[in-house]
């Protein structure tokens, strides 16, 4: 485990990245399945974007499918950033580890994005927890 607020600047830069919605059919009782990921990825020697994202499925016959993925660009501290092999480092995990409250802030960004996108077709919004579920 690294000291995360260490290795990386407090300043970050939040952004939607992604959404993915087909609205398939009307009716039945739906059984939501809700999947949140996390990945990490390399934009510069300097900057890693955090992606996360949460699908949204109602099954049985899928009445729709939903995907929406934020972004996270932060930038790693200059003065401590040669001390570690950054190959080595499982960015996205220490950030699950380290940073709770932003990614809660995070999370109900997309869950207040999916009850919106849900309620356009004049149904009760979908309401998904604002934290991530399953992690």
């Amino acid at each position: 485990m690294i000291e995360f607020d260490k290795y990386f600047l407090t300043e970050c830069n939040i952004f939607l990245h992604h959404v993915d919605y087909d609205h398939l059919s009307m009716g039945g009782e739906p059984k939501l399945t809700i999947t949140d990921q996390i990945g990490a990825y390399d934009v510069a020697e300097d900057k890693v974007r955090i992606e996360i994202s949460r699908s949204v499925n109602a099954a049985p016959g899928q009445l729709f499918s939903l995907r929406v993925v934020f972004g996270v660009l932060l930038t790693k501290n200059p003065l401590v950033m040669g001390e570690l092999d950054w190959s080595q480092v499982n960015v996205a995990e220490e950030f699950k580890r380290a940073k709770k409250p932003l990614i809660n802030n995070v999370v109900s960004r997309i869950s207040l994005l999916i009850s919106s996108l849900t309620s356009s077709s004049g149904v009760v919004p979908v309401i998904t927890p604002p934290q991530l579920i399953g992690q």
